[in-house]
């Protein structure tokens, strides 16, 4: 699905996931609604009700009303690429989602999705991945850019010249 260049790029928020790895890659996260204030601030802190963020997956966990909850929550319209914990109705009828989405930029287009596993060889010819799923466990190369809140640093999403330009001159 093609979509429009987005302002904002994030992944792997996990909202309402309490995972025993959570500590480990975000020892701020005191509590699950902790957690979710945190990255709700950082998020609105950035992004206007006008923006667009494309979310690689990962987006929240539990209940379709707790899911929707957040989403409502947030600023900006989302174009979210299901990751492995998204489950599918939870997100109808409130963000623009499918499988795999992409968008052109700067002459280049950009492939999205949540796992770089699913990188086709075909789209690796002709453009950069963007994605989640690795939370910093895998190194940007080639033409992979991990876009994960635990990969980044940062606990809301960065804006997509930011990401272009620390790919391009690292």
């Amino acid at each position: 699905m093609q979509i429009p260049t987005p302002k904002w790029v994030i992944a792997d928020t996990h909202f309402n996931h309490n995972a025993p790895w959570l500590p480990i890659h975000r020892p701020w996260c005191t509590d699950i609604e902790n957690m979710n204030h945190i990255m709700i601030t950082c998020w609105n802190g950035l992004v206007e009700k006008t923006d667009s963020v494309l979310h690689l997956g990962d987006l929240a966990l539990g209940k379709r009303e707790k899911t929707q909850e957040i989403i409502r929550k947030l600023n900006g319209r989302i174009y979210l690429t299901y990751g492995n914990h998204d489950i599918k109705s939870h997100y109808r009828d409130i963000v623009t989602a499918d499988k795999m989405m992409y968008f052109y930029y700067n002459g280049r287009v950009f492939y999205c999705r949540h796992r770089p596993y699913d990188f086709l060889e075909e789209e690796k010819k002709y453009g950069i991945l963007l994605h989640g799923h690795c939370h910093g466990g895998r190194k940007n190369y080639d033409k992979y850019i991990d876009c994960g809140i635990d990969a980044t640093g940062w606990y809301g999403p960065m804006k997509l010249d930011d990401i272009i330009h620390q790919y391009l001159n690292k």
